[in-house]
């Protein structure tokens, strides 16, 4: 009966994990082109809200405010200042309360006359279209892991890492949200590279040498651990 070789078999994990990786990565891009489209959207029906004030768009965009703030994460957040106010508001989510003020200056006849409608329309704008920026550099630097292996095999491999996360909060053993501070740790990044590292390197290493080489170097630069 044949044997597969250590090397072989560490040989066909790494490529499994480049190729889980690649797929992550491909993923990641879909979602990021998705999310592209749908502020690009957004954009455009609230710059249709402002010229014509049709009730039909303003319902469209206030379906979606919430689905466009969570896309903005952060970036939808800000502590503003009302124009012609003198008090702070904290925490203000830029979508949703831009939106609703738009649509009661848009609803009161001496109101729209003026140019807080186009304050809040360009409040929301300039919010959405620095979020557009952040996702563009965020598909450059996903394009740049799509040219790189080593990229796929490091995304790989902290997939694989993290499943045994994922199993125990599906068990009720650990909360959502510690797995997922793990998961996003710098440690754990480490972690990861340093194993995909190190497996790339003894299988290379070893498809080269051989095994029963590749051990007797080991034994020679560290004594005991073979």
């Amino acid at each position: 009966m044949h044997t597969v070789s250590p090397f072989i078999a560490v040989a066909i994990l790494l490529v499994a994990a480049a190729l889980v990786g690649l797929g992550i990565i491909l993923r990641a891009r879909i979602q990021l082109s998705e999310q592209l489209a749908f502020a690009e959207e957004y954009r455009s029906e609230l710059d249709a809200l402002l010229e014509r004030a049709e009730q039909a768009t303003y319902e469209w965009l206030t379906l979606n405010a919430n689905r466009m703030q969570a896309q903005m994460g952060p970036e939808g957040v800000v502590n503003m200042r009302p124009p012609h106010a003198n008090y702070i508001i904290n925490n203000y989510a830029i979508v949703p309360n831009g939106l609703a003020e738009i649509r009661k200056f848009l609803s009161d006849d001496l109101l729209s006359r003026g140019n807080l409608p186009t304050q809040y329309h360009a409040l929301i704008d300039d919010a959405i279209l620095r979020h557009q920026g952040t996702l563009l550099e965020g598909r450059r630097i996903n394009w740049a892991s799509v040219r790189n292996p080593i990229k796929w095999l490091a995304v790989g491999t902290q997939a694989a890492l993290a499943l045994p996360l994922g199993l125990l909060v599906s068990l009720g053993v650990l909360p959502r949200a510690f797995a997922s501070r793990v998961r996003s740790s710098s440690g754990f990044r480490v972690l990861s590279g340093l194993v995909a590292t190190v497996g790339f390197v003894s299988g290379v290493f070893g498809l080269v040498t051989g095994w029963e080489q590749f051990i007797a170097i080991a034994r020679k630069v560290m004594p005991g651990a073979f």
